[in-house]
């Protein structure tokens, strides 16, 4: 069953808005990203440490909740010359997220703008 893009955001964000003004509510511990296509809870936004106009970058995910996939993405006649990537999915549905880069800023997440939402917490 497929469903508009419209009509799952606002599944994932049914009651969740901020009630009070509380600023333990308004917590980055609070605060996690969540799969576009499924709303299951995938980065919290404390892991966020670097954003630009097509993705955020994150350090961890949360446990459990993405899952790699490693690519050949272009093969070349030499197979020393193969050049891999390694993708990133969510585990419930299997969506793309984006890939897991490993250069000299470390090893990191970077996932699509269009793969995820931030969703607030309210403990």
């Amino acid at each position: 069953m497929r469903f508009s893009i419209l009509f799952i955001i606002l599944i994932i964000n049914q009651g969740c808005e901020n009630i009070s003004r509380n600023d333990n509510n308004n917590s980055k511990e609070n605060n996690t990203y969540v799969c576009l296509k499924c709303g299951s809870s995938l980065y919290k936004e404390n892991e966020l440490f670097y954003e630009n106009n097509n993705s955020k970058d994150f350090n961890n995910s949360i446990e459990k909740k993405v899952k790699t996939f490693e690519n050949i993405y272009e093969n070349d006649t030499n197979s020393k010359n193969n050049k891999y990537k390694t993708e990133l999915f969510c585990t419930k549905c299997d969506s793309k997220l984006g890939n897991l880069i490993n250069d000299e800023k470390g090893q990191r997440h970077c996932i699509d703008k269009n793969a995820i939402i931030l969703k607030n917490l309210i403990k």
